[in-house]
């Protein structure tokens, strides 16, 4: 990995792009939620006091591609953040070595460090382990470099459809397609996709979800995960920026 000439006054240009194509990702993978919450997803047939997503009902083929981009730009941030600081530091700018370090454990992470920072200075590799990036440290961190390294045949199918409710309210007459209601007031029927609250009537109203397929997140709503995944490797690529420029004096 070398530093283009386009490199050159900012040698941290790289990681703000990825950061950069991360959050384009993010904002094309929320548009493709809402395109499928306006779909006839909700089962009519959903027993009990919920609603059940449609058998059969499936997130777009491109919606895992967004996802896998968007993971791939947020982990290799990391890494170009580290290459970046160690050429300013050292005038480093070969292949290897100057990975951002992950494991398991706090134990796995320092040894992780020592096999792929070898030509990070110490003084960083020291700051980039108090970030904690392991299990039990930075669930966040952690997280994103397990679905990075998902297996090939599994990585593209990181997320799944669900229903969560809202809110009960006393609802007023309105019509949304982009939720489903289930009328609590005796005598009013379950209701799916496209509906008008009866006057006064009190329901339970549902949303549909996308959630993460597998790894750390697995069965949260995905978009809130890839927000707070951008929003953790901003602050630690913005924090590794900081502390070259200090450590270069």
């Amino acid at each position: 990995m070398s530093v283009p000439d386009t490199e050159e006054d900012d040698p941290f240009e790289s990681p703000k792009l990825l950061l950069d194509g991360a959050r384009r990702h993010i904002a094309a993978f929320e548009k493709g939620v809402e395109d499928l919450r306006i779909q006839r997803w909700a089962d009519p047939q959903s027993p009990g006091d919920g609603i059940r997503v449609l058998p059969g009902f499936k997130v777009a083929p491109q919606m895992k591609q967004i996802a896998f981009d968007l993971i791939q730009n947020l982990r290799s941030a990391l890494d170009h953040a580290v290459f970046a600081s160690t050429f300013v530091l050292t005038g480093y700018d070969g292949e290897g070595g100057t990975k951002f370090p992950f494991g398991d454990a706090k134990k796995d992470a320092i040894d992780d460090a020592k096999r792929k920072c070898r030509k990070v200075p110490p003084a960083m590799v020291e700051y980039l382990l108090a970030f904690e990036p392991y299990a039990e440290g930075n669930p966040i961190l952690h997280g994103l470099n397990r679905l990075r390294n998902t297996k090939s045949h599994r990585v593209l199918v990181p997320v799944s459809a669900f229903s969560s409710k809202v809110t009960t309210a006393r609802a007023k007459s309105a019509k949304n397609t982009s939720y489903a209601w289930q009328g609590l007031t005796k005598g009013i029927e379950k209701a799916v996709h496209e509906f008008e609250f009866p006057p006064g009537t009190e329901a339970n109203i549902f949303r549909l979800e996308v959630s993460i397929g597998t790894g750390t997140f697995a069965g949260e709503p995905a978009l809130g995960v890839f927000n707070r995944m951008f929003g953790e490797v901003e602050r630690v690529v913005s924090a590794i920026e900081a502390e070259t420029i200090r450590l270069k004096g």
